[in-house]
């Protein structure tokens, strides 16, 4: 079992993803930022609203969803005051778009679904 900072960490994650052949959205619109100039910058060339979130959280826990240059930097200062050797991860947003997890079993040949969920807080594109 692997522990838990490399299980949660977003590069290790994309890798599994990759080496499966699955479709990854966030690896086109995704970046890692530690500065409140790259968020900006990075922000802008993804294009308004995004969703930024320390890197090391599970549920959505401290996300927002920036409209603005502003939230973006405002957010950034205080996320780096908080914990300077934590990375941000930004990603667009997508309005009107629901998340969806399926909890599956399989075997190799029977599948199981145990439960599928619909998300009710705003989401965007994450890994998370």
């Amino acid at each position: 079992m692997r522990k838990l900072p490399e299980s949660t960490s977003k590069p290790y994650f994309t890798g599994l993803i990759v080496v499966a052949g699955l479709l990854y959205a966030a690896i086109v619109s995704g970046f890692v930022v530690v500065n409140p100039n790259e968020a900006r910058v990075i922000a802008e060339a993804i294009g308004y609203p995004v969703v930024i979130r320390p890197s090391y959280v599970l549920g959505g826990r401290a996300m927002v969803i920036a409209y603005d240059e502003e939230t973006v930097v405002r957010y950034m200062k205080e996320a780096v005051e908080y914990s300077q050797d934590r990375p941000v991860l930004i990603d667009h947003f997508l309005e009107d778009a629901i998340e969806v997890d399926v909890d599956a079993l399989s075997d190799g040949e029977d599948v199981v679904i145990g439960g599928i969920m619909q998300h009710i807080e705003e989401a965007g594109i994450h890994s998370g």
